[in-house]
C-alpha cells in the first residue's frame, strides 16, 4: 500500500471521528478531508510537482481544481501554516529529483518565511 493509498484510507476513518474535544491530538488527513475544518497548526507536506498538482492532471480545469484544493487546505490553519516539499524522493528503489509545486510561487512572498532551505540555487530536473 502506497503512502497516498494509506492516507486516503485514513481519511475514510477520519469521517467517523467526531470527537474534537481534545486539541492535543495529531490528525492526519488528505486535503480533501480537511474541507470545512480548522486547526491551530496545519502542516502541508509533499508540495512538489507531480504530487500537487498531481502528475495525471492534464487539463486546465483539473489544474484549477488542484490549485483550489491546495489553497483551501492552506486556509484550514487558524494560527500557523507549515508547507514543505522535497527535492528528492525514493520510489520503487529509485531516486527521483523533484521540483517544488508551481502553486508555491503563487503565495504572496510577504506571507512566506523560508527556513532551513538547502542549496537554494540548486537546479532540479
Amino acid at each position: 500500500m502506497s503512502l497516498e493509498e494509506f492516507t486516503a484510507f485514513l481519511a475514510t476513518l477520519a469521517g467517523n471521528d467526531t470527537d474534537d474535544s481534545d486539541d492535543q491530538k495529531v490528525k492526519i488527513m488528505t486535503m480533501h478531508a480537511s474541507k470545512g475544518k480548522e486547526f491551530k497548526h496545519v502542516f502541508l507536506t509533499a508540495l512538489q510537482q507531480g504530487t500537487i498538482p498531481h502528475f495525471k492532471c492534464d487539463s486546465d480545469a483539473q489544474l484549477e481544481e488542484e490549485r483550489r484544493l491546495m489553497f483551501v487546505a492552506m486556509t484550514r490553519a487558524k494560527d500557523k501554516l507549515y508547507m514543505s516539499y522535497s527535492l528528492e524522493r525514493v520510489m520503487g528503489g529509485r531516486l527521483y529529483r523533484r521540483m517544488p509545486s508551481q502553486f508555491l510561487n503563487e503565495v504572496a512572498g510577504d506571507l512566506v518565511r523560508v527556513v532551513n532551505q538547502i542549496e537554494e540555487d540548486r537546479k532540479v530536473s
